[in-house]
């Protein structure tokens, strides 16, 4: 394990992101890459993958997955959701993993995202996702861009987050980002075609390469809130989100136990979730 990073709460609260450095270490990334690889072969032959264009998702969240249902609770994944977002963490099934993928453009994780008078633009954001990728971003294509500020904003200034092996990097689901930069081999820093599917029209010779196959790894914690409760109603209806919860099989008991030791509430959106 590597030393727990200091982390700056307010810098994550100002600008809606947080890389943090050298969280995992190169082998237990190098494991991770061989665990995920492993899991969707299981997945795929219980029929718990979902493939949308060029990217696997595994269904059901990592703790009803053997290999990886103590990354959930790991005091350093937990810690950092304590530092960023607070204290009375809520843990309520959003995790998964992703195999592949080139779909780029600028988003948000959460509902009437450019309804600047929706509720859930009122007040301090409570939700919040990692990304743990499994190869180099900080040269290669295929990482992370945040608009800084855009969890307080329609908008703001475009930079890579450029991770490296062993970052994680934290946003808000409030916060404008985007997956599977492309970085240019004159301008690895410059920010192009921000519009969905854009960057993909950039030719090959003129992009950075990606290290390895895209693997990455989510997770999202949330604080009790009205955000969370607005986030709960309008996912009860969201047929994905509800799939993955219904086909997360493990035992509910024991893991809410685990959670609670470590601060965690576990919540269950949905009466299969557990089992």
């Amino acid at each position: 394990m590597s030393i727990y990073p200091t982390i700056p709460t307010q810098q994550f609260k100002e600008e809606g992101y947080l890389v943090i450095k050298n969280v995992f270490t190169p082998k237990e990334i190098e494991h991770f890459r061989a665990v995920i690889y492993q899991q969707a072969e299981t997945d795929r032959a219980n029929n718990n993958v979902r493939i949308a264009g060029d990217v696997i998702y595994g269904v059901g969240d990592f703790l009803s997955k053997k290999e990886l249902s103590d990354l959930v609770l790991d005091d350093r994944i937990v810690n950092i959701f304590k530092k960023t977002l607070g204290e009375n963490l809520v843990y309520f099934g959003d995790s998964n993993y992703q195999i592949g993928g080139r779909l780029t453009g600028f988003h948000r994780d959460m509902h009437n995202s450019k309804n600047y008078d929706a509720p859930e633009w009122q007040g301090e954001y409570t939700l919040a996702r990692m990304a743990i990728y499994l190869q180099d971003h900080s040269v290669h294509s295929g990482g992370l861009k945040i608009r800084i500020g855009s969890h307080q904003h329609p908008s703001g200034k475009p930079v890579f987050c450029n991770t490296e092996v062993g970052d994680v990097v934290v946003w808000y689901f409030r916060t404008l980002h985007s997956g599977n930069a492309v970085k240019l081999k004159l301008f690895p820093n410059l920010s192009i075609f921000n519009s969905v599917g854009k960057e993909k029209i950039v030719p090959k010779f003129l992009q950075k390469s990606h290290e390895k196959e895209r693997l990455a790894m989510f997770i999202s914690y949330a604080l009790p809130s009205a955000h969370y409760e607005r986030f709960k109603m309008v996912n009860a209806q969201e047929t994905i989100y509800q799939s993955t919860l219904a086909n997360s099989k493990f035992d509910f008991d024991a893991a809410f136990q685990k959670a609670k030791a470590k601060g965690v509430v576990l919540d269950k959106l949905h009466p299969a979730y557990g089992g």
